[in-house]
């Protein structure tokens, strides 16, 4: 299941990683002025077109269409690594007590993978039952699921994450997720204060010092930097 828009140079990769799945594939596509739609259907995607308002209004959707009982999400900057299709293969054929399961990314920045900055250790819900979770109603953008029965299995083998092809797409994707980040913190009731002015210092150096940021040599200063920015950017906003 990808949820994408204007996604012609990443969403080839994303859509040949799936291909050792043998699985059907949901495109939900938010309105895109270039070959999205027509490289998802070359790949055998359902492609479905529905106007973008947010993130979570898409995925909702998406996981209202969609016909599998096991749904694995993805953004048009992920790949399926190989160790990580044979994993999904096992773990489904062996209907293991599991509703859903958390994967590691593996996020490469300005050519390098990212081992530190709060990037090595993740691990995010995207496999998952559809009868088993529901998304939360209070985010448009970095929506989180809610499981609604049986503990969360934690598979080994990683998604590759590539989120940002240089500067120019960061600042478009800084753009649109600030407007929707804002937008969620004034409609659910929040408040500045004197404490916000200082979350970009602290983002920086809990990203740079704190999770070893400075060990990614230089793309770990610059991911700091832009932490911070993007902070100064929501509240800027707010």
């Amino acid at each position: 299941m990808i949820v994408a828009a204007n996604e012609e140079r990443d969403l080839p990769a994303c859509l040949a990683s799936v291909r050792a799945l043998r699985c059907p594939i949901l495109l939900v596509d938010g309105g895109s002025r270039d070959g999205t739609r027509d490289i998802a259907r070359k790949a055998g995607a359902r492609v479905l077109e529905r106007p973008f308002d947010d993130f979570a209004r898409q995925r909702r959707y998406a996981l209202e269409q969609a016909s599998t009982p096991w749904i694995l999400q993805l953004d048009a900057d992920e790949r399926v690594s190989p160790g990580l299709a044979r994993e999904i293969a096992r773990v489904l054929g062996e209907n293991l007590p599991h509703n859903a399961y958390r994967i590691p990314f593996q996020v490469s920045f300005m050519g390098r993978r990212m081992r530190f900055s709060g990037l090595g250790t993740q691990k995010v819900l995207r496999l998952f039952r559809k009868d088993a979770v529901e998304l939360r109603g209070d985010r448009s953008v970095h929506e989180a699921y809610r499981v609604r029965t049986s503990p969360i299995g934690v598979l080994r083998h990683p998604i590759f994450h590539h989120p940002y092809a240089d500067l120019a797409e960061y600042a478009a994707k800084c753009g649109l997720y600030t407007d929707l980040a804002a937008r969620d913190f004034v409609a659910n009731g929040g408040r500045l204060s004197w404490r916000h002015d200082w979350i970009p210092a602290w983002e920086f150096f809990q990203r740079f010092i704190l999770r070893l940021g400075f060990l990614d040599g230089f793309p770990g200063l610059l991911w700091a930097v832009l932490s911070a920015y993007h902070s100064k950017v929501r509240y800027g906003k707010i």
